[in-house]
């Protein structure tokens, strides 16, 4: 998600399909982005229950933030076998 008013910063938000098995996780993943509008560094990664990840999604989305999909492409993909930060 990116907000308008902040540019330079954009949110990820995502999930571990094999965790609906048990305890439901996500992810968020805060980056910094260029000027010209590509991503640049992810600068946190936070792991949380799929219920408080789900939860800040929306709150965002009803203060204004934009879903966008040309950034960081599909948000329920990732690559899981990536080091957790």
């Amino acid at each position: 998600m990116a907000d308008q008013s902040r540019r330079g910063m954009l949110f990820h938000f995502y999930y571990d399909p094999n965790s609906l098995k048990g305890n439901p996780f996500g992810f968020v993943d805060k980056w910094i982005i260029f000027q010209h509008g590509e991503p640049f560094l992810m600068a946190q990664r936070s792991t949380l229950p799929l219920d408080e990840v789900l939860e800040i999604c929306g709150n965002m989305l009803l203060s204004g933030w934009k879903k966008c999909e040309r950034y960081l492409g599909d948000a329920t993909y990732s690559k899981f076998d990536e080091p957790q930060a």
